[in-house]
Formats: structure tokens, sequence, C-alpha cells
């Protein structure tokens, strides 16, 4: 995971009403969260700008893009 958050909850920016942070996983790294819920990329993008698991309902809910400017 690239660009990890320090420590704490941060503001994700204007207009966006959840927080930032991160949890450690079980192997000791740290994931990226969005109000306590990991962010995860998608298997199926291989290089950056690709989107293909957004808004496909896979492994028991929807899922949706986040991007880097909101």
């Amino acid at each position: 995971m690239r660009g990890v958050l320090a420590a704490g909850d941060r503001d994700p920016g204007p207009g966006v009403p959840g927080k930032l942070g991160t949890i450690k996983r079980s192997d000791g790294t740290a994931q990226a969260t969005y109000d306590g819920h990991p962010l995860y990329t998608y298997i199926g993008d291989n290089v950056p700008g690709q989107a293909h698991g957004n808004n496909i309902n896979l492994n028991g809910g929807l899922w949706h893009e986040v991007t880097v400017s909101g």
C-alpha cells in the first residue's frame, strides 16, 4: 500500500463527510481506511487509472471507487 497515513484520523477534504485512517493488519502492516472500513485495490486493475471494480456487486456487497480527487 502506498501513502500510508500518519497515526490518527484525517479529514479527506471538503465535501467528503468521513475520516481517513489506518488499521493494523494481522501481518503487522498498515491498511488505509475510510470511516473505519478498509480500502482495497481491485485485482482486475493493472495500471493507474483503471477502475474495473467500480459499482460491481462482489463478495456480498456493492463496491465503489474512491478517487484521489474525491
